[in-house]
């Protein structure tokens, strides 16, 4: 359902959205109001950027003798949502920037992996991901870029022939374990020659990662029977 300025100001879309507190509709909503009033983006910016600095004082102990000693000439847009602010609470998803909103670790593309807003990152390298011959050895090698930018996997999956494929990257943990990463559906395979097998495109955000062993198990999703696919070995390091 369609929002208007009135309802975002009466109740407080702009600081619940930071701190990720909006549902999923009145967020889609809200969104689909920032694409038409481009002027909603530096409305964000400023309130993130509010929302640090109080955390910062807070930190510091300074935050109540800030507030009574408030300079003139603050601005209306800072009094407008400074309840609103007060209501979510200054320590809660304080961001580091507007771009990296619920920016995810992996995606299709490189807007998915910049965040809802944000600049698109920087491409650092491109990687084929091949299967190895000796399973005790690593399929790929990568190194984090400085500063924090993406990088685009091209993974030739063990099974051609699917209309699209569902990747998953795991972080592999002590004892043999494994943490979830980041899980992408609905990646549709790329054919360059018609005598060459196809392969889905990845892109991942490098600040999402750390330095380790990492598994990606791309497999089928058209739902037919298919044995259990071995996961590709990456080695993370850092430059």
């Amino acid at each position: 359902m369609p929002i208007d300025r009135q309802t975002i100001d009466d109740q407080h879309f702009v600081p619940r959205y930071l701190a990720d507190q909006l549902s999923d509709e009145d967020r889609e909503a809200f969104e689909a109001y920032c694409r038409e009033h481009p002027e909603m983006f530096r409305e964000l910016e400023t309130t993130a950027r509010v929302k640090a600095g109080l955390a910062a004082l807070e930190k510091t102990g300074r935050l109540e003798e800030t507030l009574s000693a408030r300079p003139a000439g603050v601005g209306a847009f800072v009094q407008r949502y400074a309840a609103g602010i007060a209501v979510v609470g200054v320590g809660v998803a304080v961001l580091a920037g507007v771009g990296i909103l619920r920016a995810p670790a992996m995606g299709s593309s490189v807007a998915q992996v910049s965040g809802r807003f944000g600049a698109a990152l920087q491409v650092d390298a491109k990687y084929e991901l091949v299967r190895m011959r000796k399973p005790e050895e690593f399929d790929l090698q990568i190194e984090l870029p400085t500063p924090p930018a993406a990088i685009r996997l091209n993974v030739m999956p063990d099974e051609g022939g699917a209309a699209s494929y569902r990747a998953t990257l795991s972080n592999d943990v002590e004892g043999g374990s494994e943490k979830l990463v980041a899980t992408v559906d609905g990646l549709v395979p790329t054919v360059v020659r018609p005598d060459e097998p196809p392969y889905v495109t990845l892109f991942i955000r490098t600040e999402k990662l750390e330095p380790g062993a990492y598994s990606l198990v791309v497999e089928r999703e058209d739902g037919k029977p298919t044995a259990k696919q071995p996961a590709f070995r990456i080695e993370v390091t850092r430059k």
